[in-house]
């Protein structure tokens, strides 16, 4: 796929945070969706981007996955096979789309929070545990163009990431969370194969 080229370019152990929410129908050519594919084919798609995500990381790196419960416990799979998971974030998601059908209301989305050894960087801010529920994420100013609010987003680039380290997100879409990353003063590297949400992308983060 072409995340997946994307990250091949990329030199080792250069990333100091990875900050995601991959695609449950990726762009595999230009211009041209996938067919459906198999739950097989969707599991080695993920696996690739994530072995090379697991090779660019600086040993004192870490990855977060925003995803939906449907897919959460392939990525628990997933990276569970390289990095060291760290904990399972669940936060109170208002803006999901309502499923028709559906007998309860969805408002919770996982991230997956996982390190690539044991000497990862972490912003314990006042010497206070966080916990691994957020339930306090404020929806009310959400940006049509971000696809999580940006509290969420820079509670993870403080908390995992120092000024001017690298962030990357291998599904930028229109760039949410590279703004988020330059305005936390960090520096940051956008992978999208839609080359309209890339102009899109690019035009948001460079007027920052």
């Amino acid at each position: 796929g072409l995340g997946y080229d994307g990250l091949k370019k990329i030199p080792n152990n250069s990333i100091d945070l990875i900050i995601t929410e991959p695609p449950s129908v990726p762009l595999i050519k230009l211009n041209k969706k996938a067919n459906r594919l198999t739950i097989g084919n969707y599991l080695d798609w993920n696996k690739d981007w994530l072995d090379e995500s697991y090779r660019i990381l600086k040993e004192s790196g870490s990855i977060y996955v925003i995803c939906d419960w449907m897919f959460s416990s392939m990525y628990q799979s997933l990276l569970n096979q390289k990095f060291k998971i760290q904990t399972r974030i669940t936060w109170k998601n208002k803006i999901k789309k309502k499923l028709k059908n559906a007998h309860w209301n969805d408002n919770l989305s996982d991230i997956w929070f996982a390190s690539k050894s044991d000497d990862f960087f972490f912003n314990q801010q006042d010497n206070k545990r966080i916990t691994n529920f957020w339930d306090d994420i404020i929806s009310i100013h959400f940006d049509k163009n971000e696809k999580q609010p940006k509290e969420l987003i820079k509670r993870i680039i403080k908390t995992s990431s120092c000024k001017l380290n690298w962030i990357l997100d291998p599904f930028c879409r229109l760039g949410g969370i590279g703004v988020n990353a330059i305005e936390e003063g960090r520096r940051f590297i956008g992978i999208e194969a839609n080359k309209d949400k890339v102009l899109i992308s690019m035009k948001r983060v460079d007027r920052k």
